[in-house]
C-alpha cells in the first residue's frame, strides 16, 4: 500500500491531469441533452435524401409559426376591451354644469338646465372612456356589469365630447344648443377606466383558444418518399414529427453512453495533440486548465441557449474560445481546440452540417483576424471580418436551402451581429483568466512593451545607455523571431526588460559611462565580476517587485545563461597566474536558455553589446564578431536545453550581420553572408 501511495505521489502531475480530464468530460456530458436526437436534416424545396418516412404514431400537424402568429394578431385586434364604470361621475359633471348657469333669467336658466340634463344623460348612456384607450386596438368594448357590447368605431372618448354633444342635440331636436354645449363640454370627464386584469385574462383565453394544429397524420401513413421535394406542407409535417419526438423523448442511457464515447474521444484527441505538438503546454496544468475550461464554457453557453426559446442560436458567441486560446497560445492550438469543441456541439445541433460549416469558417476568420493584435483598432476590424464571415456562410446556406435569395430570412443577420458584439466579452474574460491562472496574454505583453511603462521609464532615466541597448536588442530579437518563427512580441518584451537589474549601479556598466572614470578601477577583478553578474539577480528581484510575468522574468534569468564574465576572468588570470581561481565567481548563475525566444535574446544581447566595442565597424569585423560570439555560445553548450536548430542559427547570423551593418552604416554590398 505504501509503495502504491509513493508511486502516486511521484506521479502527481499525471494524476492531476487525469483528474482535470475526467472533470472536464463529466461537466460536458452533464450539460449535453441525453434525449434521442431527431436525426433527419431537410429544407424546403430540397429533395428528401433519406428512405421513405412512415408515421410511427398518430400526431397532429402543427401550424406554421407565421400563420399561427398572424391568426393570433387578428384575434387580438378584434378582442373585447373591458371597462369599469364610476356611476358618480355623470352626476358630478351635471351638478357642476348646472351651477355655471346664469340664474338671472329664470326661463332661460330652466331651459338650459333641461337641455344640459338631456345631453349629459345621453352622453353618459354608454359611458365616456379615458383617452389612453384610444391607443389600444380592439374590436368592441364591454362595461363590467353591463350587458351590451359597444363597437370600437362607436366608442366615445373625452376629446370627442363636443362632436358627440352636437350629434345628440341634433338627434333630440334641441334648438340652439350651442350655449348648453359650451357649458357642458369643458366639464366632461371619463367615467370608464380600463380593467387591465380582466382584459388581459380575456386576451389570454382568446389566444389559448387558438388551435396550434391543423389536421392529423395517422400511424402508418407515408409522410414523404425518397427523392420527393420537401414542400411547405411536407416541411410542416416533418417539423411536427420532430417537435413531438423531441418533446416526449426521455433521457436515454444509450444516448448517454454514446455521448461519453464521443466526448472522451474528442478530448483525448486534444490531449494527444498537446502532448505531441505543444509539450510545454501539456506539462503545465494551469495552461491545460485554461484550454479545457474554455471548451466547457463554449459548451455551457450553447446548451444553455438550447433551453431558452426566446434566444436565437445565431446569437451564441462561440468564437470567444478561439480568441482566448489564440491570445494565450498560438494559431494551431486555437484552431484545433475550437474544432474539437464544434465537433462535440455538432452532435446536438439541429442542422449538423450547417452548424459545423458556419462555426468552423467563423472560427478560422476569428483566429486569422487577431493574429497580430497590436492596437485597439485591430479588435474592431476583427469583429467586422468575423461578421462578414458569418454573414457569407449563413447567406450561402440559406440560398441553397431556400432555392432563391427572396426566401432568405434576413432577420438572422441581426442575431449574427449581436453574436460578434457579444464575442467582445472575450477581452474582459482574458483579463479574468490572467489573474486567476497567473498566465500572460499577448494583450498584457503589448501593455508591457509600451515605453511609458513605469519600469521602462525608470530605466531610461537611471540607465539611459542600458535603455538604448535594450531597444536595439529588442529590434534585433524581434526581427529574428519573425525570421525563424516564434513569439516575436514575447521576445521583444523580454529584451526590453532583460537588463533592468543595471538600474541600481548603472555606472558599473560601460554603456552608461559618459566620462573616462571607470568605477571598476577601484575594485578587484572578482568584485567587478560579482557586480556585473549581480544585475541578473537584482533584475529578477525588481521584476518580481513590479509584478512582471514569469514569462518575462525567464528572459532576465537566462539572457547570459551560465556563461563567463570573460574580460574580468582573463584579467584575473593575467594578473594572478599563481593563484587558484574560483570559477563560480566569474560565471552567471543561469539557467541556460530553454526556448527559442530566450536563445534568440541571448544571441541578440551578446552581439549588440559586443558590437559597441568594435574599433572599426565594417563588414569584415561585424561578420567575424557575430560568428565568434554565437559559435562560442554553441561550443559552451548554452543552447543545449532549447529547441533551436543549426539552420535557425545560420539564419540568425545572417540577419544579425545585416542589421548591425545597417545600424553602423556599413554598405550592404560589402557584407559577406
Amino acid at each position: 500500500m505504501k509503495k502504491k501511495l509513493l508511486y502516486i505521489s511521484n506521479q502527481h502531475e499525471i494524476v492531476l491531469k487525469f483528474i482535470i480530464f475526467c472533470l472536464t468530460a463529466f461537466l460536458i456530458i452533464k450539460m449535453l441533452p441525453h434525449q434521442v436526437r431527431y436525426k433527419f436534416d431537410y429544407s424546403i424545396s430540397k429533395p428528401w435524401t433519406e428512405k421513405e418516412l412512415i408515421a410511427p404514431f398518430d400526431f397532429a400537424v402543427l401550424k406554421n409559426k407565421d400563420s399561427l402568429n398572424a391568426e393570433k394578431r387578428i384575434l387580438l385586434l378584434n378582442a373585447t376591451l373591458f371597462f369599469e364604470r364610476d356611476t358618480a361621475v355623470k352626476e358630478q359633471v351635471l351638478q357642476r354644469a348646472i351651477a355655471r348657469i346664469d340664474p338671472t333669467d329664470k326661463q332661460e336658466a330652466e331651459l338650459l338646465k333641461q337641455e344640459i340634463s338631456i345631453l349629459a344623460n345621453e352622453l353618459y348612456k354608454n359611458g365616456v372612456a379615458d383617452e389612453t384607450a384610444r391607443t389600444i386596438s380592439f374590436g368592441q368594448a364591454k362595461v363590467i356589469k353591463g350587458v351590451d357590447l359597444i363597437p370600437a368605431n362607436n366608442f366615445i372618448f373625452e376629446d370627442d365630447a363636443v362632436n358627440e354633444l352636437t350629434r345628440i342635440a341634433k338627434e333630440k331636436h334641441i334648438d340652439a344648443p350651442d350655449k348648453a354645449i359650451s357649458i357642458l363640454a369643458p366639464l366632461v370627464s371619463n367615467d370608464l377606466t380600463i380593467d387591465k386584469a380582466m382584459t388581459d385574462r380575456f386576451k389570454d383565453e382568446l389566444i389559448g383558444s387558438v388551435s396550434e394544429t391543423r389536421g392529423m397524420v395517422k400511424k402508418g401513413d407515408l409522410i414523404i418518399a425518397k427523392g420527393e421535394v420537401v414542400t411547405r406542407e411536407k416541411y410542416q409535417e416533418l417539423e411536427s414529427l420532430k417537435s413531438i419526438t423531441e418533446e416526449y423523448a426521455r433521457p436515454n442511457r444509450h444516448v448517454l453512453i454514446g455521448q461519453v464515447i464521443l466526448v472522451v474521444l474528442c478530448l483525448s484527441l486534444l490531449m494527444i495533440f498537446l502532448a505531441q505538438r505543444r509539450k510545454d503546454i501539456f506539462q503545465s496544468n494551469r495552461r491545460l486548465s485554461i484550454i479545457l475550461l474554455m471548451v466547457v464554457f463554449d459548451v455551457f453557453i450553447y446548451t444553455w441557449s438550447l433551453k431558452v426559446e426566446a434566444v436565437s442560436l445565431y446569437i451564441v458567441p462561440l468564437c470567444i474560445l478561439p480568441i482566448v486560446l489564440r491570445t494565450f497560445f498560438d494559431t494551431r492550438l486555437a484552431l484545433f481546440g475550437y474544432i474539437i469543441t464544434i465537433l462535440i456541439l455538432g452532435s446536438i445541433a439541429s442542422n449538423g452540417f450547417d452548424f459545423v460549416f458556419t462555426q468552423i469558417c467563423a472560427g478560422m476568420i476569428t483566429i486569422f483576424s487577431i493574429k497580430d493584435m497590436r492596437n485597439r483598432s485591430h479588435v474592431f476590424w476583427a469583429v467586422l471580418f468575423v461578421y462578414i464571415g458569418y454573414f457569407i456562410c449563413y447567406t450561402s446556406l440559406e440560398i441553397i436551402h431556400a432555392g432563391n435569395m427572396v426566401k432568405v430570412n434576413w432577420e438572422n443577420s441581426f442575431w449574427l451581429l449581436a453574436n460578434v458584439l457579444l464575442t467582445l466579452f472575450a477581452y474582459p474574460l482574458i483579463y479574468f483568466l490572467e489573474r486567476i491562472f497567473k498566465v500572460t496574454s499577448d494583450i498584457s505583453l503589448i501593455e508591457l512593451a509600451d515605453s511609458n511603462n513605469p519600469l521602462l521609464h525608470e530605466l531610461s532615466i537611471k540607465a539611459p545607455g542600458t535603455f538604448q541597448h535594450s531597444l536595439q536588442v529588442a529590434n534585433l530579437a524581434e526581427s529574428a523571431m519573425f525570421k525563424i518563427g516564434g513569439n516575436a512580441l514575447l521576445v521583444r518584451v523580454g529584451a526590453l526588460y532583460h537588463d533592468i537589474g543595471k538600474m541600481d549601479m548603472p555606472l558599473y556598466f560601460i554603456e552608461n559611462q559618459v566620462t573616462q572614470v571607470n568605477p571598476h578601477d577601484e575594485l578587484s577583478f572578482d568584485e567587478s565580476a560579482g557586480i556585473i553578474i549581480s544585475h541578473v539577480i537584482k533584475g529578477i528581484e525588481k521584476a518580481r517587485k513590479h509584478n512582471l510575468p514569469d514569462l518575462v522574468i525567464d528572459f532576465i534569468r537566462t539572457h547570459h545563461g551560465t556563461s563567463r564574465v570573460q574580460y574580468f576572468y582573463e584579467s584575473y588570470l593575467k594578473n594572478y597566474p599563481d593563484k587558484i581561481i574560483d570559477e563560480n565567481a566569474f560565471h552567471y548563475p543561469g539557467p541556460k536558455p530553454f526556448s527559442r525566444e530566450t536563445a534568440v535574446l541571448m544571441m541578440a544581447d551578446s552581439v549588440e553589446a559586443a558590437s559597441r566595442s568594435l574599433k572599426k565597424h565594417d563588414s569584415e569585423s561585424i561578420n567575424k564578431l557575430v560568428d565568434d560570439i554565437i559559435d562560442n555560445q554553441i561550443a559552451h553548450g548554452q543552447f543545449s536545453n532549447c529547441n533551436i536548430t543549426f539552420r535557425d542559427i545560420t539564419e540568425l547570423k545572417r540577419l544579425f550581420k545585416k542589421m548591425l551593418g545597417s545600424i553602423y552604416h556599413v554598405r550592404v554590398e560589402y557584407i559577406v553572408t
